[in-house]
């Protein structure tokens, strides 16, 4: 899965929108909410309530370097 790929799905979950929250990434993703926290952890958020809205260029460039370490094993 590359980064384009990674951000593709990602958008079509956050229905076309440049920001999405962590169950929306979770939800992509198909990972657990632990995991998602911790890779959500650093990035820049904007609240929105009791969510936070995360940009999902940065969502996507951090799990593609995820990925990239997991090939790298």
């Amino acid at each position: 899965m590359n980064k384009s790929e990674i951000k593709r799905t990602l958008k079509r979950r956050a229905n076309g929108a440049e920001f999405i929250t962590q169950n929306g990434v979770r939800e992509a993703m198909g990972w657990g909410k632990d995991r998602t926290r911790d890779l959500l952890r650093g990035l820049d958020c904007i609240p929105s309530g009791r969510a936070k809205q995360y940009m999902i260029d940065e969502v996507a460039a951090k799990i593609f370097a995820e990925v990239e370490r997991s090939w790298d094993q």
